[in-house]
C-alpha cells in the first residue's frame, strides 16, 4: 500500500516594530491542529539570515481578542499574547 505524503501551502509573516525585527517563512515543514490549536514549524528569514521557527496559535472564538499567538525563532527571538486586533481562524 503507498501512502500518499500530504503537501503543506501557507506561510507566516511576522513584523515587531518595536525591536526592529521582520520574520518571513521560506518552508513549512511541519503542521499539526489539536482542536482549536495549531503548531506551525520551518525556516524562514529574518534579513538574510536563515533561520527555524515554530508558532503555536489557538483559536478562542470571535472577535479575536482572546486567540492566542507565540512564535519563536531560531535566533533566540520570542514573542507571545493575545492580538490586539485581527482574528485567529484555525480550520
Amino acid at each position: 500500500m503507498l501512502k500518499k505524503k500530504s503537501k503543506i501551502i501557507g506561510g507566516i509573516a511576522y513584523d515587531d516594530p518595536a525591536s526592529g525585527l521582520s520574520f518571513r517563512s521560506t518552508k513549512v515543514t511541519t503542521l499539526t491542529f489539536n482542536g482549536n490549536q495549531a503548531h506551525i514549524g520551518g525556516t524562514g528569514k529574518v534579513g538574510k539570515t536563515t533561520v527555524s521557527f515554530t508558532v503555536d496559535a489557538i483559536d478562542n472564538g470571535s472577535p479575536g481578542t482572546n486567540d492566542f499567538f507565540s512564535i519563536h525563532l531560531g535566533t533566540g527571538y520570542t514573542a507571545s499574547g493575545n492580538p490586539v486586533t485581527g482574528d485567529i481562524t484555525i480550520h
